[in-house]
């Protein structure tokens, strides 16, 4: 069984257990971890700079140079690099070119959707080693993996040739997100509190709704504009209508996905055109059983079936959304959970192990291809 190395320069990240999630779906490559930085132990093989190698640790970061990590992987010897985010695929291509493993990188959004004067703006020097080395990525990695078709065409506007790019969809653990009998009479929401989320245009939408049914809004996340939107709550006359729950947990929000009778995500594309890349957390509520609401942005799309898992909505527009939340809310229990087993059936048909099997089919092409080379 050969291994595969995975690489994102800081890890984990809570919102990030889909890396997680997809390396444990493996079936015929063991996964090592690899970092500059980790923030929690991880139970499987890691490299990475401790914590102590503070001169190490600047050494990569400006010069993608590191004696320890090469010395990790010429110990476990992967026989490919998978890295996640083209940033961090950058930080990790001259190690990888210098022993030879071929590498491919899977970007997630916004890699390929911010303008690259907003990725200067950021000042974080990984994000400034890949403007400088942007152009020498899309040349010398093997290949690339869009996580939707819309992704893909993004990463082929930004400059990456198509020949080198295969679209594949991570996929959602089907059997940690299982339908429950109980449904509850909520709607769930689960976003950051930012601007691009659209959780203002949600709280438009239910106000006008409102009124008719006697059900809650329940939304899960914390951001910059919490005072704003619990604010705009209040304007709206519904302040009592909505749950703010915070940030929570992975298990609570499955509890709460399981249990909702309806998952709206309401994102919108931002000033520089970037919005959600797919959207894994409508394919969560779909496994769960659960009629979705997406506006039609991005690659979310991608993640429902209109009018027959879920519909979708014209992004930011406050009537379409309430007019999709009026049908949904006043249909009977029994067509919500008809709605919501068709969703099963579609996440089913993308549940992780599936889609994990198809990366290895992916990885096997680029090993074979690199070799030949």
């Amino acid at each position: 069984m050969r291994d595969v190395a995975y690489y994102r320069t800081t890890m984990p990240f809570v919102s990030e257990s889909f890396i997680l999630e997809q390396a444990h779906s493996l079936h015929n490559y063991n996964a090592l971890f690899v970092c500059r930085d980790l923030k929690a132990p991880i139970e499987a093989d890691v490299v990475t700079i401790d914590e102590l190698h503070k001169y190490e640790r600047m050494k990569f970061t400006l010069l993608r140079q590191s004696a320890v990590i090469k010395q990790g992987l010429i110990q476990h010897k992967p026989a490919i690099i998978h890295a996640h985010f083209l940033p961090d695929a950058v930080m990790i291509a001259p190690i990888a070119k210098k022993l030879n493993i071929p590498l491919i990188a899977t970007s997630h959004g916004f890699d390929t959707q911010m303008s690259r004067w907003s990725l200067f703006k950021t000042r974080k020097p990984t994000n400034w080693q890949y403007l400088l080395n942007e152009r020498s990525l899309y040349k010398n990695a093997d290949a690339f993996i869009a996580v939707s078709q819309y992704m893909r065409q993004r990463m082929i506007e930004r400059g990456i040739a198509d020949s080198k790019i295969f679209t594949h969809y991570i996929g959602v653990d089907t059997e940690k997100f299982q339908p429950l009998m109980h449904q509850g009479k909520f709607i769930l929401n689960v976003s950051r509190h930012v601007k691009v989320k659209g959780i203002d245009v949600l709280l438009r939408a239910f106000a006008k709704v409102a009124a008719n049914f006697d059900w809650q809004l329940v939304q899960v996340g914390a951001g910059t504009e919490t005072l704003q939107l619990m604010a705009l709550a209040k304007e709206l006359g519904i302040e009592q209508r909505v749950t703010w729950l915070g940030a929570q947990p992975h298990t609570e929000v499955k509890r709460l996905m399981q249990e909702c009778a309806c998952y709206v995500q309401a994102s919108m594309p931002d000033k520089n055109g970037q919005t959600e890349a797919f959207g894994i957390v409508l394919l969560e509520a779909a496994a769960s059983g659960v009629p979705v609401i997406a506006s039609r942005s991005g690659g979310m799309p991608e993640a429902l079936l209109d009018q027959e898992t879920g519909f979708l909505f014209e992004p930011g527009n406050v009537d379409d959304l309430a007019e999709k939340l009026d049908c949904v809310l006043g249909q009977t229990s029994e067509w919500r959970n008809r709605m919501g087993r068709a969703g099963r059936d579609f996440a089913l048909s993308l549940d992780i192990r599936k889609q994990a099997m198809l990366l290895e089919n992916i990885y096997d092409q680029i090993i074979d291809r690199h070799a030949n080379c």
